[in-house]
């Protein structure tokens, strides 16, 4: 059985501890990578022997290489091309999300504040098992109920 990779970009190590612990408890065995900031991911990605995460979560505020530069250089990269990723980012960035269209695909989710809305989404999200497929999230935000 062929378990997911989840990877998050944030250069705020508190959130990415927080969501980290938010993982293991939804489901221990899900691969985790994280980076501080773009430019050490794109590093990273470009190293990587593995095959690509499932999901990539990524901030848009963040020193040295933004969100939106970042997912460019992502989508430079043919492994990394239709690897979904995640704006996980301040409400309002999430509102601004039409200069995106051309980096396909990409969701955007406001960051969880409670430990718990964290757990819930990553639930939603590993349940699911068309990531990739464009039946799945064909709203571009993502919102729970």
């Amino acid at each position: 059985m062929q378990h997911k990779t989840i990877m998050i970009i944030d250069d705020d190590q508190d959130d990415r501890d927080f969501f980290f612990e938010a993982l293991m408890e939804v489901d221990s065995t899900v691969g985790f990578l994280a980076a501080p900031n773009g430019i050490e991911a794109i590093k990273f990605l470009k190293q990587l022997n593995s095959s690509p995460p499932d999901i990539i979560f990524l901030d848009l505020n963040m020193p040295l290489m933004n969100g939106f530069q970042c997912l460019g250089e992502i989508r430079k990269m043919k492994a990394y091309k239709n690897t979904p990723v995640i704006i996980y980012t301040t409400p309002y960035a999430v509102e601004n999300k039409d200069g995106y269209n051309d980096l396909n695909p990409v969701y955007f989710l406001s960051k969880p504040t409670r430990y718990n809305d964290i757990v819930r989404t990553l639930t939603y999200l590993l349940e699911n098992k068309n990531w990739g497929k464009n039946e799945f999230l064909k709203e571009k935000v993502i919102t729970l109920k």
